[in-house]
């Protein structure tokens, strides 16, 4: 049955009326916001449609397709069953096979994923002329399609194998998810030297008075005149420095999935906002940090080990290695792929955006995004006269499409349950009070403090009305309250 109320609050023109037959699902995790023509294009499209190509090769023939409706992005995958395997895999052969995928991201996903960074790190496309930009982004497409293959693969040991270290540790111990998950906590990945990294940027700020005297009073909207001050100090110049190698590091990122929105690097401002905490929590350490979650987890291993039979112990230690190797890859393919390959591409598309506007076919580099391909190559030819009416009018449609809630399906309606509605951030815990709001919890504890609430991690500079001390600021991290979001 057609909602014809949802129907006339968010119009779908099909191309292909086939196409309305089927559900039409959107991923709240990864692409809740409105999408620009190029971003979908040359990201989101083909990547997604990277992943179905991996299962075909595992077979389980699947056809991953997207579209790009009033500006959102709607997927819709369809897959046969696969074709006969033979036995069940016993225990073993299953470890075996997840030690061999957590193998596979360290020996060849790793390296080929920083091969493929390290070159739109490091080309000159500015020096290409016209013909081979085009090129380059016609190549973009396709590297797109292989990024979403490998993110697959990558994504593969740390769901298996914690899945499968949860399954065990709760028949074997009768207890909940938290537990089997406290045995591979405090291990290093990219995200916790992300944080170890801005809180020794942050030490280095409040060693050098100028820069602590600036950073106390940045805001979301001054920081980039403040970071024009300091680098006009020679004082600042260790902690411009520092900022300049943090952001090489880990600002090729932005707060969501996608490429179409300026970088960390092209815009600092998310990063410096909480340098100001940082500043303020002297007494804060992540070695002490760590060094408390290494001791609860071998705490945790040795409590396990005493209550388990021989049997039983051997069993839970089995999974718990591969899980152990496994579960950093969770935050690592994050960076590696999804942050860094993902966003250092805009270096190419942003040069051929800055060869339009010289030809005069766009007014500012960032209108590229609201073209498509197909306009970008031939507004290279030299037919370009329409490029920038056509970029505004589709810049206002989009402005205007983001103030819309859209339907988390177009075309039929799903059938049967998804077992990931949780983790696509479609899971809804229903509030019974006014001024209660519930949801997952990001970490374990309880903490009292108030909530804030924060879409973004472009509205964190709110929180600097929330605290007055450390204390209460390391107490805020538990009740930050968020949409379910994707990458860390």
């Amino acid at each position: 049955m057609v909602d014809s109320d949802r129907t006339e609050r968010f119009p779908v023109n099909w191309d292909d009326p086939a196409d309305a037959e089927l559900s039409w699902n959107q991923d709240m995790m990864h692409h809740p916001d409105t999408r620009t023509p190029l971003g979908f294009e040359l990201y989101n499209e083909p990547s997604s449609r990277g992943r179905g190509v991996l299962m075909t090769e595992q077979n389980t023939p699947t056809q991953t397709r997207s579209v790009l409706v009033n500006y959102y992005m709607f997927g819709c995958q369809q897959s046969q069953s696969p074709a006969p395997s033979g036995a069940t895999p016993s225990w073993s052969e299953q470890l075996a096979e997840m030690s061999s995928q957590a193998d596979r991201w360290f020996n060849d996903l790793l390296p080929e994923v920083q091969r493929m960074a390290g070159y739109y790190r490091d080309t000159d496309f500015d020096a290409l002329p016209d013909a081979e930009l085009v090129t380059e982004l016609e190549q973009l497409r396709k590297m797109r399609i292989q990024q979403g293959r490998m993110h697959s693969l990558a994504t593969a040991p740390g769901g298996s194998a914690t899945n499968q270290l949860v399954d065990t540790y709760n028949e074997l111990m009768g207890e909940d998810e938290l537990g089997a998950v406290r045995l591979v906590q405090g291990h290093g990945n990219k995200s916790a030297e992300a944080g170890v990294a801005m809180w020794r940027l942050g030490n280095l700020a409040r060693s050098i008075p100028v820069v602590r005297d600036n950073i106390t009073q940045v805001s979301a909207d001054n920081a980039l005149d403040r970071l024009e001050e300091l680098k006009g100090d020679p004082k600042a110049k260790p902690f411009i420095d520092a900022l300049g190698l943090y952001l090489e590091e880990f600002g090729w990122r932005t707060d969501l999935l996608g490429f179409d929105d300026p970088t960390w690097v092209e815009d600092p401002t998310t990063p410096i906002c909480p340098l100001r905490f940082y500043l303020e929590m002297e007494d804060y350490g992540p070695a002490e940090e760590t060094r408390r979650l290494v001791q609860e987890r071998d705490s945790a291993i040795e409590a396990v080990r005493k209550r388990l039979g021989q049997a039983e112990w051997e069993r839970l230690e089995a999974i718990l290695k591969v899980a152990t190797m496994a579960a950093p890859i969770q935050e690592d393919h994050n960076h590696y792929i999804d942050q860094r390959l993902t966003l250092l591409t805009r270096r190419l598309v942003l040069a051929a955006a800055r060869r339009l506007v010289s030809k005069g076919a766009l007014v500012e580099p960032a209108d590229v995004f609201y073209l498509y391909l197909d306009e970008i190559r031939s507004a290279m030819g030299g037919n370009g006269s329409s490029m920038k009416a056509l970029a505004g009018r589709r810049m206002g449609e989009r402005a205007c499409w983001s103030k819309i809630t859209p339907p988390p399906f177009i075309g039929a309606p799903p059938s049967g349950h998804n077992p990931n509605i949780r983790f696509f951030g479609q899971s809804r815990l229903p509030s019974h009070q006014a001024t209660t709001l519930s949801g997952t919890s990001a970490s374990a504890g309880v903490a009292r403090g108030p909530a804030r609430v924060m879409m973004s991690l472009s509205q964190a500079d709110e929180l600097k009305k929330a605290t007055s001390s450390s204390r209460e600021l390391q107490c805020l991290r538990g009740l930050l309250c968020s949409p379910s979001r994707a990458p860390s």
